[in-house]
């Protein structure tokens, strides 16, 4: 019985520091005031722009915001070609000896049947992520999709 009453009078109390809805629209307004402006306080990212180059097709990206900051996650079909892999290139890299294409400074970010990379955007407005091979932070603007067509050509990655 003391229980029920004491509950009964928190209850009350807690009750009599909310007045009645303003307006009087029957609701109480959550988190204040929004205003468009808010959300724009933080700069705009400039998105990855497509890859060009010989069976270098368009990567599918997803954008992401949290408060560590800007994220894109690449992905690419996988490839028709039974156990062969699919490759995500970047324009940030050197010419490669022996890689399947030969693409002028493209390198690739990810390797595999179903790949996905995730790539954190920079305040210098470039988006980075280690590199594939050589295990190196790169700096890039462009991704592409590349699909290998000689299972020789899967390559491992360098010590």
């Amino acid at each position: 019985m003391k229980l029920a009453l004491a509950f009964l009078c928190s209850i009350g109390i807690a009750g009599a520091n909310y007045g009645a809805p303003q307006g009087g629209q029957g609701y109480y307004p959550i988190g204040g005031v929004y205003y468009e402006s808010d959300s724009d306080s933080r700069e705009e990212i400039r998105k990855l722009s497509e890859l060009d180059g010989p069976g270098i097709f368009k990567a599918q990206i997803k954008y992401y915001h949290n408060k560590h900051g800007d994220y894109a996650l690449i992905t690419c079909k996988p490839n028709p070609l039974p156990n062969h892999f699919t490759w995500i290139m970047t324009n940030a890299g050197k010419d490669l000896q022996g890689f399947p294409v030969n693409i002028p400074g493209a390198i690739p970010l990810a390797g595999g049947i179903n790949i996905t990379y995730m790539a954190k955007y920079g305040r210098d407005g470039k988006w980075k992520g280690e590199d594939y091979l050589y295990s190196e932070k790169r700096k890039f603007r462009r991704v592409g999709c590349l699909f290998s067509t000689d299972q020789s050509v899967d390559i491992e990655r360098e010590k």
